[in-house]
Formats: C-alpha cells, structure tokens, sequence
C-alpha cells in the first residue's frame, strides 16, 4: 500500500456563536477517520479554523457592545476547551481572518495574473466601479467608516487613515484588472468566469443567472462569499423603473402593467426563488 499525504477539514462554524452538538459531532466523527488513516501509515494534516465572514457576526458584536474582532476572539478563546473534552485533535485551528488567510487570498489573484488568467473580471463602467469600491469601503473601512464617508460626508473620516487604507486596497485591485474592463458589461465580466479565463468577480446575486444558463451549480462550478471579514455589512441597493411622459393612453396603460406587474409580491418572491436555487441563502455570485 502506497503512502499518502492527506488534507482534512471540516465545515468551518461561524464565529457568532459556541459550538452546539452538530459541531461535535462533525468532529468526532472526522477526528476518528483521520486517527485511523494514521494508524495505517499516512500523513494527515487535521485543520479547523472559525468562518469569521458575514454580517451575522456584526450584529451579535454589536448587540454585545464591542467590535467584531474582539467579538470573534472572545469565541475562539472558549473552542479549545470543548475539543480538548471531547478529545478531538486538530493540528492547527486558527480564523479565517488572519494575516496569513490575507496573504493567501492575494497571492490568488497573483498566481492567476501569473499564470496569463485575468484576476479580477470586472466591468468598467461607472455603476460597476461604484459596487466594487462600495464592497471594499464597507469591508475593509467597516460599516461605521462607510457611514461616516457614504451618509455623513465627513471630512475627518475621509482624510483619515483609515479611508487611507481603503483607497490603497482598492487601488491595489486595479492590477488585477485586464484591459479589456473599460466599458465592460457586468454579464461580459461573469462570463469570463464561467468560461475559465478569470478567477474572481465582486457582483450581486443576479450574477447567478448567468451561471444557470451555463448549466454550472453553486458549490460545484463556482463558489462565493458575502463578505472579506467578520466586519462585512451586508449593502442593499436598489434600482427604479422610471418611465418617460406620455399622454398616449395606450403607452400610460402599458406602463402601469409593468409598475404592477414589478411590485407584485408573486413576483418578487419568483425572482427569489430563482436566484437562490441551488444556493446558501447568503450567497452571492
């Protein structure tokens, strides 16, 4: 029997709470399987880590009145007790947001320009700029920043180092960023994913019906996550129908058909149901 070099996690609990019977269980049940795989000889590395990504995390740091990473660590301080009682035995635990998680995510983006894929897939038109800066504003700067520089207009937010620090990251994607962007439709941009020639895509989840069309499922084609880190806001926007004046009354009846028709419940809950088939419901593509 050959010898093997194995890789093994398990699903990673969000930091926003303690481990309840499905975590452990999980758990056990893996760290049995890879005693055994080492019983026979391989080498197994055994890694868990918090999922310190997603809105959920924000809410509950701020319902207990402190930041979301002191939130996070306070979660990860009590882990170890309760794997250490169940005599469950991970090489490593750490988070998936650490310096070095960072360092490998950048290091996607490089290894793709590197290997002449396009890193981020981006359409460059004004709408498109505005949502990517938006999603590294809020997740980088936090939700109170992007208040403070989005709502409020504050000066001394936008002249801090914080602000700062979110112009530099976004900036930094621009390297990622093929020459072909400008101008770019943001279906064009998803297209360059589905057809395997970029890597990462920041889009809502309409995104996801062009990726239906291509026949490709969430979770086996491609992946997505809601946010960079345990301060990821979620962002709700919206568009508006707006409808040129008339007084041709067939054209006005034609234009309250639609108006109806777009405000109907029936068809928002549709429109639902098609964008998170086959999806978590906090996913977007």
């Amino acid at each position: 029997m050959s010898l093997r070099q194995i890789f093994v996690t398990t699903a990673l609990p969000y930091a926003n709470g303690n481990f309840h019977i499905g975590h452990i269980m999980e758990y056990i049940q893996a760290d049995i399987w890879v005693r055994f795989q080492r019983m026979q000889g391989h080498a197994v590395n055994f890694v868990g880590a918090d999922d310190t990504h997603g809105a959920p995390i924000m809410i509950a740091a701020e319902k207990a009145g402190i930041t979301p990473q002191q939130f996070v660590a306070n979660i990860a301080a009590g882990r170890q007790q309760y794997l250490d009682g169940f005599h469950i035995s991970f090489d490593n635990w750490h988070s998936t947001d650490s310096a070095e998680n960072t360092q490998l995510a950048q290091g996607i983006y490089k290894d793709l320009k590197a290997a002449g894929l396009i890193g981020l897939a981006h359409g460059g038109q004004p709408w498109q700029d505005n949502t990517v800066f938006a999603a590294v504003l809020s997740n980088v700067g936090g939700r109170e920043l992007y208040l403070k520089v989005m709502r409020d207009r504050d000066p001394k937010a936008i002249m801090s180092p914080e602000f700062k620090n979110v112009l530099l990251s976004f900036k930094r994607l621009q390297s990622y960023v093929d020459k072909g962007s400008p101008g770019r439709n943001w279906n064009d941009a998803t297209a360059l994913l589905i057809n395997g020639k970029a890597g990462v895509q920041f889009m809502g989840d309409w995104a996801k019906g062009e990726f239906a069309l291509a026949k490709q499922e969430a979770g086996r084609d491609y992946g997505c996550i809601a946010g960079f880190g345990p301060n990821s806001p979620y962002i709700i926007q919206g568009d508006v129908l707006v409808f040129p004046k008339t007084n041709q009354p067939e054209a006005i009846k034609a234009q309250k058909l639609l108006a109806t028709v777009a405000t109907t419940p029936a068809t928002h809950h549709t429109i639902t149901q098609m964008r998170f088939k086959g999806m978590p419901i906090d996913c977007a593509a």
